[in-house]
């Protein structure tokens, strides 16, 4: 852990070798960004009151050189109901498994990039994608919302820009084990793309639970043909318990996204996911609207069912984010 931390520490260091300017920078180059982002929610889940995805996250990013770039993403504070109202309180737990969610720096070779530290392990298709703070858990799916997708990696990309085409291997500490003294591993390959009116996210990652080998197939892929409609479906090959350990099944999610405007968006989701053993069957509809009036600002509200969290769920919050840049 030693070593991750010092990558932070470097990296934070340098922030005030640029000077900081409240405005987007689109100039290559050295330069950095700083980006703090509260969300609040007000949600129905499982019968009570919660506060949905209530967070506090930041990500701190840019390029060192020409070549070399780091990307550190903490998430400061999650919020969830304990027995009920008026027991919301925060979850200040800050760990290092808790507290940073990603920290690595990556060097471009032509067109390599070699990237070591803390990353998202391959896996989760177009769901994981989007940022964890963008996300409405009551329609995720449960390796979303289960599983310990971030972990120590080193990462080995070779990407075409003008084919659209991205190409990666990557050796992981496996979630099941201390990442430092477990001795446990993961391997994946993964091929993102970005062909004319449809998008993937392909993967495949090796599992070592200490127990027995479990691969982790994703096929995530988005279809956009005009109109402001965009359809996602993401598969994979594992359903995850509460405790995040994976069972041999299937889950499938679909999505449909009409975005009326720069302003309005509005989402309908819904997914089943099984396992082989027939020891879990879950269900999820619903859908979501979001809403910025203003820059940076998004106001939503997502309704649904969801039998792995008590039935009919529903929530309405707001989400800002403060960013910082250089050049």
């Amino acid at each position: 852990m030693k070593k991750y931390l010092v990558v932070c520490t470097a990296a934070l260091l340098l922030l005030p070798c640029f000077p900081l300017l409240s405005q987007e920078a689109d100039e290559p180059g050295p330069g950095v960004e700083f980006t703090v982002v509260p969300r609040l929610d007000v949600s129905y889940e499982d019968g009570g009151l919660a506060l949905g995805n209530s967070s506090i996250y930041s990500l701190f990013e840019g390029n060192i050189t020409d070549n070399l770039s780091f990307s550190l993403c903490n998430h400061w504070a999650s919020f969830g109901v304990n027995n009920g109202l008026p027991g919301i309180t925060p979850d200040w737990e800050w760990t290092w498994n808790r507290l940073v969610d990603w920290a690595y720096l990556g060097y471009d070779i032509g067109n390599f990039n070699i990237s070591l530290g803390r990353m998202q392990m391959f896996g989760g298709g177009m769901e994981f994608d989007l940022y964890d703070w963008e996300v409405h858990p009551m329609l995720a799916t449960s390796l979303w919302n289960n599983f310990d997708i971030y972990q120590e990696a080193v990462n080995l990309t070779w990407g075409m820009e003008e084919i659209g085409t991205e190409l990666s291997l990557q050796m992981a500490t496996s979630p099941f084990g201390d990442p430092f003294s477990s001795g446990l591993y993961s391997f994946g390959a993964q091929w993102k793309g970005d062909y004319d009116f449809v998008q993937n996210i392909w993967s495949v990652t090796l599992m070592n639970t200490g127990i027995d080998w479990f691969p982790l197939v994703s096929l995530g892929q988005t279809f956009d043909f005009g109109g402001g409609w965009a359809y996602t479906l993401d598969w994979s090959n594992l359903v995850f318990d509460t405790l995040g350990y994976p069972i041999e099944g299937s889950s499938l999610y679909l999505e449909a996204c009409r975005t009326i405007s720069d302003a309005w968006s509005v989402s309908g989701r819904c997914g089943i996911e099984t396992t082989w053993d027939n020891s879990f069957t879950g269900f999820t509809i619903g859908g979501f609207v979001h809403w910025s009036p203003i820059e940076n600002l998004r106001i939503h509200a997502a309704a649904g069912y969801n039998n792995a969290w008590g039935g009919f769920n529903a929530l309405g919050g707001l989400m800002y984010t403060f960013s910082l840049s250089s050049r």
